[in-house]
């Protein structure tokens, strides 16, 4: 049920937006270039991002197919880039990250769990376990958030984008 509707979303939603991706695109080749696209290039760009010509269904059709076949399109960001080069140019960070993150946690709660329960009611057992419960409350995408937040925008000390 999630991925169907995650898969009807991801068509809906950019249809109620105002304005067309194809058209902005096209605007942004006139910008970079100072030179409209061909009548040819035109077609191609409105076809591969729903050309709003054709009836909803045949475009719901040709962006299930398409992903049948695993294309996930273009990335109007990075254009021309396939957005599935783009997942996989991100992909091995994100691993790398994520299991690393993993077994830091791991370490740091064990030793942590080990340290508190050994001898509880001490000054550092006063100390964690109230911060600990406050941080545990807070939802973890949100305090991603405010951490890339405070070390990559207000500090600098990280890049708050790309490796």
């Amino acid at each position: 049920i999630v991925a169907v509707v995650s898969v009807l979303l991801n068509f809906i939603l950019p249809r109620f937006m105002p304005g067309d991706p194809a058209t902005q695109l096209i605007k942004d080749i006139v910008a970079k270039t100072g030179a409209p696209p061909s009548g040819y290039q035109m077609r191609l760009i409105k076809a591969r991002y729903g050309d709003p010509d054709r009836s909803v269904l045949l475009q719901f059709w040709d962006y299930l197919v398409q992903l049948a076949h695993g294309d996930l399109g273009k990335s109007i960001e990075y254009y021309p880039v396939n957005v599935t080069t783009l997942i996989n140019q991100a992909l091995p960070w994100t691993l790398y990250l994520a299991i690393a993150s993993t077994i830091l946690g791991w370490i740091v709660g064990t030793w942590l769990g080990v340290r508190l329960g050994w001898k509880p009611g001490r000054k550092l057992d006063s100390i964690v376990t109230p911060l600990s419960m406050f941080f545990s409350s807070i939802p973890a995408f949100w305090l991603g958030l405010l951490i890339v937040w405070y070390f990559a925008y207000k500090n600098g000390w990280f890049p708050n984008q790309g490796a």
